[in-house]
């Protein structure tokens, strides 16, 4: 049945709107139907696409066309298993910041042109399809107080060695994910502080893996210890995950042979320094972790001048 207003139609028989200047689109049950986008980078503000899908296979910077006054647009995004981070151009605009995308692997991102060049968005995280973002799972967890980024050590005999390593391990038993936070050297060595990251209410666990991202990280000097320099050394690469106990050592060691080492590192990616996915029944579910700095430096010199 046609709806009219003042004896002209605006809904046809076909549930299609007519006669309305500024408005158009195609719509069913009085709902927006889904447009389901493919690795699309392009987002149209558009009535004739109030509610687009886009399922990641890879990182996606969206720019918005079409703005204009009270145009907005729903986007439902799937960030999939492997935590894919979407940006948005300089006139998305969301309130406090982007969200941490990395917290949730699905997403229902509202976007409303505010004018011809700003919009506004928000967004709301979901651990699965249908599945609230909070969970047993916490989202964020923090660096120990005690553990450095920056080593430098001297001495006239031996091997001078210097550290700072994380390690991670599911204590399965105790509901909980064991963080350590390692780093000093060889002349005060100290133990490994350990952090937890306990889970609630999470049934049928099949994986659980960590991850650690760089930009950068490089070693000159002596590079082949038997830790480190970096944990690419020990087969552990920036993005991947890996499962079990892990650990992600960084060590600058010298001796009489090679006098000087310098191991550096950058967190300065876009994905967050630390990452902890959980696979279960609950669907997939992250932790992560952002360093108090973005550099890590670590310096070992053999000799009599402590280098700088």
């Amino acid at each position: 049945m046609a709806i009219k207003v003042g004896g002209v139609t605006v809904i046809n028989n076909s549930r299609e709107l007519e006669n309305l200047t500024g408005a158009s689109g195609t719509f069913g049950d009085f709902h927006p139907n889904e447009t389901v986008i493919s690795s699309a980078s392009t987002l149209n503000i558009s009535m004739l696409v109030p509610a687009q899908k886009v399922d990641m296979t890879s990182a996606i910077t969206f720019t918005c066309t079409n703005k204009a006054f009270g145009r907005d647009v729903v986007l439902i995004l799937d960030t999939s298993t492997s935590g894919y981070t979407p940006t948005f151009d300089s006139s998305v605009e969301f309130p406090g910041g982007a969200p941490t995308w990395s917290s949730y692997r699905h997403w229902t991102i509202t976007l409303m042109c505010w004018n011809g060049t700003n919009v506004r968005a928000t967004a709301v995280g979901f651990t699965d399809a249908g599945t609230p973002s909070s969970s047993g799972l916490p989202a964020t967890f923090t660096q120990d107080s005690s553990f450095s980024m920056f080593g430098n050590i001297n001495a006239s005999a031996g091997s001078p060695q210097t550290w700072s390593s994380v390690s991670f391990e599911h204590q399965s038993g105790s509901s909980r994910i064991r963080v350590g936070w390692w780093s000093g050297d060889s002349s005060a060595a100290s133990a490994t502080q350990y952090t937890y990251i306990n889970y609630t209410g999470l049934t049928g666990i099949t994986s659980v893996q960590f991850q650690y991202n760089v930009s950068a990280q490089s070693c000159t000097g002596y590079c082949s210890p038997s830790n480190g320099p970096t944990p690419a050394s020990d087969g552990y690469n920036s993005g991947t995950y890996y499962n079990g106990f892990v650990r992600f050592w960084w060590l600058a060691e010298s001796n009489s042979t090679t006098t000087n080492t310098n191991v550096g590192a950058n967190f300065n990616s876009s994905d967050p320094d630390f990452r902890v996915r959980v696979i279960c029944d609950q669907g997939t579910l992250y932790s992560t972790c952002e360093l108090s700095g973005t550099t890590l430096s670590l310096t070992s010199a053999y000799g009599t001048q402590k280098q700088v």
